[in-house]
């Protein structure tokens, strides 16, 4: 034992400091990432049905949450890095900033996605129609996790490296959740077990920055952003009411034809949330920069708009 410990002594010598623990962090993330998540909740169903169900379901809502979330990919740790190192700014600046672009990104998408869901599965994949159920519990579960993953972020850059394996080991609960759920609720129990896990693991990441960092909440923007979502919904629905009702038996090419239409009523849409979240007050000053250096289709635009 003791030449196993010299060995390892000498063998990570020349490491930077802190190695062993970043890499055994970056492994628990890695680990409970797969746990709480699809791939590894559909061990967890009964049949190749449900199975079916529950991956289409996570897929449509984790395409439309990549989609979303891709302008942020790669700026907030650098960001909050930087930050820290004292090359300019707060860190509750940067995080107030990224989070308030996200909310603008995932509040409206999401409420978007909730509403549109039944279509899309009809006119993409008729055979999985039921996901629609799915769908309705992992959008609000897996669009907060989002939300609540910056303050995840600044923990890592800010090294609380115990505060981040407990908020990863927490993610855990999916596995006596979906035992508990899927012989009460079936497939939807499974979709309530993992989303409510990762839920769990942002709320924990974000009370524990607000309370080592003070990391804080920007309310009032979120209000706008809600509001303006609200407004959407009503516009939203409106249009879904005097939709083509797509029935059954429908070939690929009816449904096919069907989604420009939807395309259509989902960008007019769109530009209603724009303007009415103009009206209710529009982006922060701060925020203007932040927005102008991401990659976004239709940029000039939205910030003519916003």
């Amino acid at each position: 034992m003791a030449r196993l410990r010299r060995v390892t002594r000498s063998r990570f010598a020349g490491s930077p400091a802190g190695f062993l623990r970043y890499t055994g962090v970056s492994y628990l993330m890695t680990m409970t990432d797969f746990v709480a998540s699809k791939s590894f909740a559909v061990y967890l169903t009964s049949s190749i049905t449900d199975a079916a169900l529950l991956w289409a379901g996570a897929s449509l809502v984790g395409m439309v949450l990549s989609y979303l979330y891709t302008p942020l990919v790669g700026i907030t740790v650098p960001l909050f890095t930087r930050v820290r190192s004292g090359e300019g700014g707060t860190i509750q600046g940067a995080f107030g900033s990224i989070v308030r672009i996200q909310m603008l990104l995932l509040v409206p998408g999401g409420v978007a996605l909730v509403l549109l869901a039944h279509a899309a599965l009809r006119l993409l994949t008729p055979q999985y129609t039921d996901a629609v159920m799915i769908v309705y519990v992992l959008v609000p579960c897996l669009f907060i996790e989002s939300l609540l993953t910056m303050a995840h972020n600044v923990l890592i850059v800010y090294e609380e490296l115990r505060l981040v394996t407990i908020g990863r080991m927490l993610t855990l609960v999916v596995i006596p959740l979906g035992f508990l759920l899927s012989p009460l609720y079936g497939v939807v129990g499974l979709a309530i077990a993992y989303g409510s896990a990762r839920l769990v693991a942002g709320l924990w990441a974000t009370f524990w920055g607000w309370r080592r960092i003070g990391l804080q909440w920007p309310w009032r923007f979120m209000a706008r952003v809600c509001a303006a979502s609200g407004v959407m919904a009503a516009t939203l629905y409106a249009c879904h009411l005097v939709m083509p009702v797509i029935s059954d038996g429908l070939t690929l090419s009816d449904r096919l034809a069907l989604l420009p239409l939807y395309a259509l009523v989902t960008i007019g849409n769109a530009l209603v949330f724009f303007v009415a979240f103009r009206i209710f007050g529009g982006l922060e000053p701060s925020d203007r920069g932040q927005l102008a250096q991401m990659k976004l289709p239709f940029k000039r635009f939205i910030m003519r708009v916003l």
